[in-house]
């Protein structure tokens, strides 16, 4: 019987009756087939047929499967890949065949990366240096100039009973406050951490006024009702505060004999910087006396300032003062003889508050239940060229009563204002010469609209101290912790 010769093809050669069928199929099988067909069970292998499964397409730019198409299983080879094609710093690639020969990669695409401040766009979303939300980092992150803007975290003390106030020392806060019947003195570090250091002031008076004031790390405070105080206190690198004097101030300053006691706005402040204690001895009299290293010399008579009206809202800064002048606001240089050397009308408003900058001084103040801030030269105490004159914080939450201290702080680093008005506490960039509220705190667990208030810049976090007549008062850090 014939065996095909795919079981037994030599068998079948010898075999003269296969002849004429197994030569002709060998020939076939044996030769390139070109356009014929091979038989079934056979395949075309690069032109000859033999038996066998049909071999796989890889994807190698060879017609592996002999369908004379190259690569076909994967007909995304040589299309544009990638993110964002075509827009911004993103660059299209093109697929390939992978090196599994199986499968198809993107080559030479450059896809979306995080934006940076370059002038570039680099997410590939169509608009140049249009950062990520502001977080708090020390970076710009959202590309508008401004660093930390509208994002500080926010930590609140409890409110203390009885008075406080707030310096700003190397490596942290010095917070004064009444405590027990006396005047105690405690730090915390720049995170708004409390240290557990500190130190005791005794006082034998009722305490209607609390004010301090630090350069370096000396610590300078003035309280009192009917008779006037100040006390000098040395806070060490390792915040460990330690009183080292406290004096009565001179009987001139003594209200013990008339029928009022300068209470809020109207009590003396302490200036660290420039190492003086200024106010209104009486309704009609300020006055100012310079300690230099040695507070005992707030024991002596004052130096009498002429230039100064009835009692009014007043703050100082250095050797500048500013006050509410009939209707307005007035600036002045005051000498050591008491003499104002350079005086300035402001503009309409009261309740200001002052401190000094690299470039100048700032004045926070209140006008028609707005608060308000303006960037002075420190010689003509004129608005700043270039920079805020009369700014108005928008803000609905800012109206509050005309008897509402202010005050002020800056920090270089993100370029914003620190203001409290009030209850309120109000972080202030800019935009160009427009101011812009970029984050409203308000402490409204004081009963009492505050008439002392103070905040102060060590480092990067903002330390604010709110008293109100009461006797509580709110300690509250804003920064990045």
């Amino acid at each position: 019987m014939f065996r095909s010769p795919e079981t037994y093809p030599f068998a079948a050669l010898r075999d003269p009756r296969a002849q004429s069928i197994a030569f002709p199929l060998l020939a076939a099988l044996t030769s390139g087939c070109g356009t014929v067909a091979c038989p079934e069970a056979f395949v075309n292998a690069e032109g000859v047929c033999i038996k066998g499964e049909s071999p796989r397409e890889r994807c190698d730019g060879i017609d592996n499967d002999g369908d004379t198409a190259i690569d076909e299983d994967w007909p995304e080879l040589g299309r544009l890949c990638g993110e964002g094609l075509g827009v911004g710093e993103c660059v299209a690639g093109l697929f390939v065949c992978a090196d599994d020969e199986a499968s198809v990669v993107c080559e030479g695409a450059v896809g979306p990366t995080a934006e940076l401040c370059d002038g570039k766009d680099n997410d590939c979303d169509g608009v140049r240096d249009n950062g990520p939300p502001e977080v708090c980092d020390g970076e710009d992150n959202d590309c508008d100039g401004l660093i930390d803007e509208g994002v500080l975290a926010v930590k609140k003390e409890e409110v203390f009973d009885g008075l406080g106030s707030v310096a700003s020392v190397d490596g942290g806060f010095a917070v004064t406050r009444v405590f027990g019947g006396q005047l105690r003195v405690e730090t915390y570090d720049n995170t708004g951490a409390r240290t557990g250091h500190n130190d005791d002031i005794p006082t034998a008076s009722d305490v209607a006024f609390l004010e301090s004031d630090a350069a370096g790390s000396d610590v300078y405070l003035t309280w009192g009702k009917l008779n006037y105080f100040a006390a000098e206190a040395h806070v060490d690198s390792d915040l460990i505060p330690v009183v080292v004097g406290s004096h009565q101030l001179h009987e001139r300053w003594d209200q013990s004999t008339v029928l009022f006691a300068y209470e809020p706005p109207f009590h003396p402040r302490v200036v660290a910087s420039s190492r003086r204690l200024m106010g209104f001895e009486d309704p009609f009299t300020f006055s100012f006396v310079a300690f230099g290293d040695d507070l005992i010399t707030v024991t002596e008579p004052p130096i009498v300032s002429p230039e100064f009206p009835v009692v009014g809202s007043y703050e100082a800064a250095g050797v500048w003062v500013v006050w509410r002048a009939d209707q307005g606001i007035k600036g002045a240089w005051l000498g050591n003889d008491g003499i104002a050397v350079v005086d300035n009308d402001l503009g309409p408003g009261f309740n200001p508050s002052l401190t000094t900058t690299s470039d100048g001084l700032a004045m926070a103040f209140l006008d028609s239940g707005d608060a308000l801030l303006s960037e002075l030269d420190a010689l003509t105490l004129e608005c700043r060229e270039g920079g805020l004159c009369n700014a108005r914080l928008e803000s609905e939450s800012l109206l509050g009563p005309a008897g509402a201290p202010t005050d002020v702080a800056y920090h270089e680093g993100s370029d914003t204002w620190f203001v409290v008005a009030g209850r309120q506490i109000i972080a202030v960039g800019r935009n160009d010469t427009s101011a812009v509220v970029n984050q409203l705190d308000e402490r409204t667990e004081l009963g009492d609209t505050p008439n002392l208030a103070d905040v102060v810049v060590t480092g990067d976090t903002v330390a604010i101290m709110q008293s109100s007549p009461s006797g509580g008062s709110a300690l509250t850090f804003l920064g990045c912790f």
